[in-house]
């Protein structure tokens, strides 16, 4: 029988080596470029106007449509991933992970405010101390990853944090 092609997309212990070496290998620049393409995306879902009118993109409307629980909740999901990126891109310039989390989640939950307070000049949308508190909420979870990731790290490798 022949034997069948892997494919990247299949769960095996191939492809967990091969995003863990990507994520530990990877070029300062690429790390910062993830980190900027996310921010990119959080921007374009902030600024997209609440109110569609006639002849705008489907993504206009379908931003629009998302029920109001999902859109919250995408508020903890995506500055918790996007604190963990930016921890990820600090870590390039070799500070520890705690250090790098910390910074992170400081930069995310400045970024999300700044995103609310110029939401207050997109039609429809109404940036409020509620969503800042989500997106901090997420930045705080981003945060507790990277320290749970910081903590396996240091069990993996004690002797690299023995003096520490």
């Amino acid at each position: 029988m022949a034997k069948r092609p892997s494919v990247p997309w299949s769960v095996s212990g191939d492809v967990t080596v091969s995003a863990t070496k990507f994520l530990v290998s990877a070029s300062p620049s690429t790390r910062w470029l993830v980190a900027i393409g996310v921010a990119i995306a959080i921007v374009a879902l902030s600024v997209v106007p609440g109110k569609p009118e006639p002849g705008d993109n489907a993504f206009v409307w379908a931003v629009a449509k998302t029920p109001t629980l999902l859109q919250k909740s995408m508020h903890v999901v995506v500055y918790g991933a996007f604190t963990l990126v930016l921890a990820w891109a600090l870590t390039a310039s070799r500070r520890s992970l705690a250090v790098a989390g910390l910074i992170a989640t400081a930069l995310a939950v400045t970024f999300g405010a700044f995103l609310e307070a110029a939401q207050l000049y997109v039609p429809g949308r109404f940036g409020n101390l509620y969503d800042i508190g989500l997106n901090g909420a997420g930045a705080l979870a981003g945060l507790l990853a990277v320290i749970s990731l910081h903590k396996q790290h240091v069990q993996r490798h004690p002797r690299n944090h023995a003096d520490r």
